[in-house]
């Protein structure tokens, strides 16, 4: 057995978590159960502005960017898989951009104009709220771009998702155009508000960002 860590998602249980999940192939005990991870990686995402949107891509209409930017480039966006050993559900626990090769050394809220990274009052903290059970990743322009705007543009969607589907995860590097294109993925447990951090590396600069799905 490898780690035993807290579930209450503060950041230094996130870091921890994140470390281990992205590194380690032993089993961890998280609250009664024991999981072990699996990390996939998802594709590459296009950042035409460097300015990111996290958001339900299928049915949140906010589609405000991240205050934090980063170059215009391709990054890379790996998955964290949770498999619980007892009955071999899996969930994704964690989304991430990579930017840079760097280690992380200060984590940081990642926020929208106008939010303050607190607690919301339903005892919920910041970050995006999903009720589609689907988080993406996609640049500002890309967001101004993608549009569900018919039943049909949904089912077409949703088919292209059951690709690497399971009753519990799936995800989906959906391409627009060759300059454009969204990472889905299924958030963790379903329904939920869900935070994102920007990792700072020792010279100073954003080397990624996670968002967490797990919910304890």
């Amino acid at each position: 057995m490898g780690l035993c860590v807290d579930i209450a998602m503060n950041i230094n249980n996130v870091v921890e978590l994140y470390q281990y999940a992205f590194s380690s192939s032993e089993s961890i005990l998280l609250g009664d159960e024991v999981f072990r991870f699996i990390v996939v990686r998802a594709g590459e995402l296009l950042l035409p502005t460097g300015r990111i949107v996290a958001c339900d891509p299928l049915v949140e209409s906010v589609r405000s960017p991240y205050v934090q930017s980063v170059p215009s480039g391709r990054y890379l966006v790996d998955l964290a898989i949770a498999r619980r050993e007892k009955d071999g559900d899996e969930r994704i626990v964690f989304a991430r951009i990579l930017f840079t090769g760097e280690s992380p050394v200060v984590w940081v809220k990642a926020l929208r104009k106008g939010e303050k990274g607190e607690a919301a009052p339903n005892g919920g903290g910041f970050g995006y709220s999903v009720s589609s059970n689907t988080g993406a990743f996609m640049d500002e322009e890309t967001a101004a771009l993608f549009r569900l705007a018919t039943l049909d543009d949904v089912d077409r969607l949703l088919d292209d998702l059951v690709t690497n589907f399971k009753p519990t995860r799936n995800w989906l590097n959906h391409s627009l155009d060759e300059g454009h294109n969204v990472m889905l993925f299924s958030s963790g447990y379903g329904k939920g508000q869900y935070p994102s951090y920007f990792a700072i590396d020792e010279a100073g600069d954003v080397c990624l960002l996670l968002t967490v799905f797990w919910t304890g």
